[in-house]
C-alpha cells in the first residue's frame, strides 16, 4: 500500500492485497471463442459507413471551396462606405471628419462622391 493509505486497517489492507493479487483462470474454451467472435466482428466491413465518412469529407471540402470563391472582393466604393448603411452619401464624409485620424484629403474625396452623378466607380 502507498504511504497515503495509513488511515487503513491492516485487516482491510491485507484482504485486499489478496483479492487484487487473486488469478482468475478463464477456460481455454472460453477464451478462443470470445477471441474468434471479435475477430470475425472485425472482419466484417461495413462499406457504407466508409462511403459515408468519404461523402461527408468531400462535402465539406466542397463547400468550403465553395463559400471561399464565392467572397466578393472588396469594391473601391465599399471602402468609402465609413458607417455602413450601403451607401456613399455625405455621412460618410462626416463620419469620418469626425475620426481624429482622418486626413482632409479622403473626407473631400468622400465627399465629392457623393454628390456625383451617376454614382461612385
Amino acid at each position: 500500500m502507498r504511504d497515503d493509505d495509513e488511515n487503513i486497517p491492516d485487516d482491510l489492507a491485507r484482504q485486499l492485497r489478496a483479492h487484487i493479487s487473486r488469478r482468475i483462470d478463464v477456460p481455454e474454451a472460453l477464451d478462443d471463442a470470445i477471441l474468434r467472435g471479435a475477430r470475425s466482428h472485425l472482419q466484417r466491413r461495413r462499406p457504407w459507413r466508409r462511403f459515408a465518412s468519404f461523402a461527408a469529407a468531400a462535402s465539406l471540402l466542397i463547400g468550403a471551396s465553395l463559400y471561399l470563391i464565392r467572397q466578393p472582393e472588396p469594391h473601391h466604393a465599399l471602402a468609402m462606405d465609413i458607417n455602413h448603411d450601403q451607401q456613399i452619401n455625405i455621412l460618410d464624409a462626416l463620419t469620418l471628419a469626425r475620426r481624429a485620424d482622418a486626413s482632409t484629403q479622403e473626407i473631400d474625396r468622400i465627399a465629392m462622391a457623393s454628390v456625383q452623378l451617376g454614382g461612385v466607380k
